[in-house]
């Protein structure tokens, strides 16, 4: 039996980006355009796991997980939100709100689908949802230069006379 991501998504392209991403997979996708919606979907039927857009119009991703997280018919349905660059995850209203991961759009295929196996298995998700920032680069070791001699004072020569 395929297990349930309930996906949570305004985007009509995301929607079908994730779709497209788990067609091969053993997961059916119920989806949802806004907060609301996706928790009158839940009393439909327990997903596996819930995939929100972290800035949905109206109730936004951190509240729908805080409403799923309140209820006790799913406290423990992992919550997976999709974040933007230009609203990146704000780390402390996700841990007020119970969300569990995060992904940063546009992502890789691959990685929605890793992140969603690890959460629905209850098994550790990668630390780093977000593209990995690159290290600070270290400046590079100055070549030693040696200030040339001081010239030398200038020969006079002395005229004959």
């Amino acid at each position: 039996m395929p297990k349930q991501i309930l996906l949570v998504e305004d985007s009509v392209t995301m929607q079908k980006v994730v779709q497209i991403a788990f067609a091969r997979e053993d997961y059916e996708i119920r989806s949802a355009t806004s907060a609301d919606e996706a928790l009158s979907r839940l009393k439909e039927g327990r997903p596996d796991i819930v995939v929100a857009d972290a800035g949905l119009t109206g109730k936004s991703g951190y509240d729908l997980a805080a409403a799923v997280k309140a209820e006790p018919t799913t406290k423990d349905v992992p919550v997976l939100l999709l974040t933007g660059n230009f609203n990146p995850y704000d780390e402390a209203r996700g841990q007020r709100s119970g969300v569990d991961a995060f992904l940063v759009k546009p992502f890789d295929t691959q990685s929605v689908i890793d992140k969603v196996n690890a959460l629905v298995k209850g098994g550790p998700v990668a630390a780093a949802a977000a593209p990995a920032p690159t290290p600070a680069a270290k400046p590079a070791p100055q070549p030693q230069v040696q200030a040339p001699p001081p010239a030398a004072a200038p020969v006079q020569q002395l005229g004959t006379a």
